[in-house]
């Protein structure tokens, strides 16, 4: 029993852990851009929408027997076109993510180190990061479960720590400011902050492939998760009242002087607990779902983010914006297309029909999404 419990508490903290990755640092700038009112109206919309499509990636994971990633169960239940879709959409989404957290993960490290007295190049800091984070894939999911466990942990712990931090400098007439004209343009930023597909097959794993627990795991770790960003991008732009904080450096002066290691300390393990599990998570799916053998699979897994983080320009914003919306928004519809399919053998009829309307309404939202993006003419 005991142990059941650990591998529960397990289980929900690498999903909290890896949902709070990069998308937490960018909140606090579309709340500003947005307000406070249409901006979490939309987050909790999108929340609500994102546990449901976990949980339809659940039971698409328990009804399939395999030990596969979302390409692979794309392939045995959509065929080949949906498999070639997903073979762009789920490896990009994983990989433009690693991306912005090699970014942000390297910038928080350069702090921190400065605070300790060592100016190195945040170029050094970044590829340090990238070092360690591979490491620590390289030693196997359980190891990346452990350090997710106590990193998550003390994720949370910072997080509660800076909203009681700022909350005296917290200024509430903001609440009442708002652009609802622009109030969906967060939608990408926010799907990215909420989604947790990459590490649905490990948690799944983790609980032993019980139904109840699996359930269990994924809804508190992905509200826990949701809860906890949504108050600490709220506070930090009630308490900047109003100035601009779309980098780390903004972010960072909200707080006091003696404060302002936390947001570097908070960003650090954000970024680092999402970074290890969605890369495991892509090492996984090269090896079982393309077949490739663990030296193939672990080496494109790891270096691909690497290339593409020196190769090409960033911007951090408009990377996990588009990442969010088209990349994520393209691999929910197809947990909801297997999903839907599932459904369709329920052997009643009113369940089956009011399941499958849900699953089509999702359907549209992540469309709504995608098209958003693509066409809009605005930008955060």
């Amino acid at each position: 029993m005991a142990s059941k419990s650990r591998s529960f508490g397990k289980a929900i903290l690498t999903m909290t852990g890896t949902i709070i990755g990069a998308g937490i640092i960018a909140l606090p700038a579309t709340f500003s851009r947005v307000g406070f009112w249409p901006g979490t109206f939309l987050f909790f919309f999108l929340s609500a929408f994102v546990i449901v499509t976990h949980l339809l990636y659940v039971e698409v994971i328990l009804a399939s027997k395999k030990n596969l990633r979302l390409p692979g169960y794309v392939r045995d239940g959509l065929g080949t076109f949906g498999f070639r879709i997903a073979t762009l959409s789920y490896p990009l989404q994983i990989i433009g993510s690693n991306v912005a957290y090699i970014i942000l993960g390297g910038e928080f490290f350069a702090i921190l180190a400065r605070h300790a007295g060592l100016t190195i190049p945040t170029s050094i800091w970044q590829l340090t990061f990238w070092l360690f984070g591979a490491l620590t894939v390289l030693f196997g999911l359980r190891f990346v479960a452990a350090v997710e466990f106590y990193a998550t942990g003390l994720l949370l712990l910072g997080l509660v720590l800076a909203v009681v931090v700022v909350s005296p400098f917290v200024d509430v007439s903001l609440i009442q400011i708002g652009s609802p004209t622009g109030w969906l343009l967060p939608f990408g930023v926010f799907l990215f902050s909420l989604s947790g597909l990459s590490i649905i097959s490990e948690v799944v794993e983790l609980t032993e492939r019980k139904r109840s627990l699996s359930y269990g795991a994924v809804t508190i770790g992905t509200g826990i998760a949701a809860l906890f960003s949504w108050g600490f991008g709220v506070m930090m732009y009630l308490a900047a009242r109003g100035y601009p904080i779309r980098t780390s450096a903004e972010l960072i002066s909200v707080l006091p002087n003696m404060w302002s290691w936390l947001i570097p300390l908070l960003g650090f393990l954000a970024v680092a607990t999402s970074y290890i599990a969605t890369a495991k998570d892509l090492e996984a799916a090269l090896r079982d779902d393309y077949k490739l053998n663990a030296h193939e699979s672990t080496a494109i897994a790891l270096l691909t983010p690497l290339a593409l983080f020196i190769l090409i320009a960033r911007d951090f914003l408009s990377t996990i914006g588009f990442v969010g919306a088209v990349f994520i928004g393209v691999n929910c519809i197809m947990v909801s297309l297997l999903a839907l399919k599932e459904f369709h053998k329920l052997r009643r009829r009113l369940p089956r029909i009011l399941v499958s309307t849900m699953t089509v309404f999702v359907i549209s939202v992540y469309l709504f999404g995608i098209f958003q993006k693509l066409f809009s003419r605005e930008s955060l």
